[in-house]
């Protein structure tokens, strides 16, 4: 590379009074006299960029603190930097040189970043490589080169950080179920994880940069339009519900957190949503509507009809008690007439039966004779005839006599009665128990 430089500019290579052996790095003063030469001190101690003028050979005519600061913070004792190999590594000094011949031949401007290492350590640089007339017109040595260098390797760490900081980001967000999009002002997309996609069934490119009201009806576009107008760097979170219409025209529901996303100085930059479908859940809200409404209409029915059973309940009860009034007047003014004929009839004879016969007559309209007979409680027709004896009041020996039974057999039958009916040794007066049923 070199001897193809030399070939190309012969006259100046000519012209060299010392070879690079012998060439030391020369202050300022060397090149440029009086203002010029205190402007460029001023210039290169002050300037926030490291600068090496330097020829073909990679020999140093010029370089400022901060380029020997950033190339060698700690040059050993005694230590003459005369070249750019004496700085650098030699893999990245015959890169530099390479670059400096190929700038030169060119005569282009060269600008990239750059990896030195430095000691042990990798150092990112942005370097620009520029020739310069100027300089050219003011030294004799050969062509030569301005070389800036800004070292960007915290700039370069924060960088890569944020990178893999984005692509675990990126790797969380891919692997969720919920629908993760995020789009700018002006409602275009400008990214969508895979889940959306497949919600959708189409692939990123068909969703990127299209507009996310295409997929609201009309009427929702407007009120989702007020809706995020109204979010602030204060208030940025909205959630809501809303209808929309699939790419193959079918209708589901929607469930999203939108949250607007605001720089630094407060401008609106993008927003971020994460959705899921609720289709179903809309559904179960609807069936559970119309639940509602069918189960109030038949509860306003079963009232209408309760409000008929009790008119009914209350019109029988109102004919019972007609037919009871009727059975007792019937009684009243029938048969009783006729036992009290029997009794006044001279040849009558004083007889218990006649007097157990009015008795139940005068009961026909009660429900004892129901109640005693009941299946549970397992008595005997014997046992239901001296119940109602009991019930009258009639002792042992009425009872026995009107039975044609012992007095011994009736007390038998009463502890049967007392024990169907749960009152063995109670205290309690079985005639007593027997009128209260």
């Amino acid at each position: 590379m070199k001897e193809h430089v030399s070939k190309q500019l012969p006259e100046v290579s000519r012209n060299r009074k010392t070879s690079s052996k012998t060439k030391t790095t020369r202050p300022a003063g060397d090149l440029f006299a009086g203002d010029s030469a205190e402007i460029l001190r001023l210039i290169l101690e002050n300037t926030r960029a490291g600068i090496i003028v330097a020829d073909s050979d990679g020999t140093i005519i010029i370089m400022n603190p901060l380029a020997r600061k950033q190339l060698k913070p700690k040059p050993k004792a005694g230590e003459k930097i005369k070249n750019l190999r004496d700085l650098l590594r030699s893999k990245d000094a015959t890169r530099i040189i390479d670059i400096i011949h190929e700038v030169i031949l060119d005569q282009k401007k060269f600008f990239d970043e750059l990896v030195l290492v430095l000691g042990r350590r990798c150092h990112w640089f942005e370097v620009t490589i520029a020739t310069s007339t100027w300089l050219l017109r003011n030294q004799s040595s050969g062509p030569c080169v301005i070389i800036l260098m800004r070292e960007i390797t915290e700039h370069k760490h924060a960088e890569q950080a944020l990178q893999r900081s984005e692509k675990r980001y990126r790797a969380v967000v891919e692997a969720q179920t919920e629908l993760i999009s995020r789009w700018l002002p002006d409602f275009t997309r400008s990214f969508v994880n895979k889940a959306y996609c497949r919600y959708m069934g189409k692939t990123r490119e068909e969703l990127l940069n299209k507009s996310i009201l295409s997929l609201m009806p009309p009427k929702e576009r407007k009120k989702f339009r007020r809706q995020i107008a109204h979010l602030t760097r204060h208030k940025p979170i909205l959630t809501h519900e809303k209808p929309i219409i699939m790419p193959d025209g079918q209708s589901r529901w929607q469930q999203w957190n939108e949250r607007a996303i605001f720089d630094d100085s407060g401008q609106l930059v993008e927003f971020q949503s994460v959705g899921r479908d609720i289709t179903e859940r809309k559904k179960m809200e609807l069936d559970l509507k119309h639940s509602k409404k069918a189960l109030h209409n038949q509860k306003g029915s079963l009232e209408q009809k309760n409000i008929a059973l009790r008119e009914i309940l209350e019109q029988v009860g109102v004919e019972k008690k007609m037919i009871k009034d009727d059975i007792l007047s019937n009684i009243e003014h029938l048969l009783l007439p006729i036992l009290e004929k029997i009794r006044s009839d001279p040849a009558y004879t004083v007889h218990p039966q006649i007097d157990l016969l009015e008795k139940n007559i005068r009961g026909l309209a009660s429900s004892f004779g129901k109640k005693i007979s009941q299946a549970s409680l397992k008595l005997t027709p014997r046992e239901i005839e001296i119940c109602n004896m009991i019930q009258h009041g009639l002792s042992n020996k009425e009872m026995a006599e009107i039975s044609h039974i012992s007095v011994h057999t009736i007390e038998t039958h009463r502890d049967n009665i007392r024990y169907k009916f749960n009152l063995k040794k109670k205290k309690i007066n079985l005639a007593t128990f027997l009128q209260s049923i």
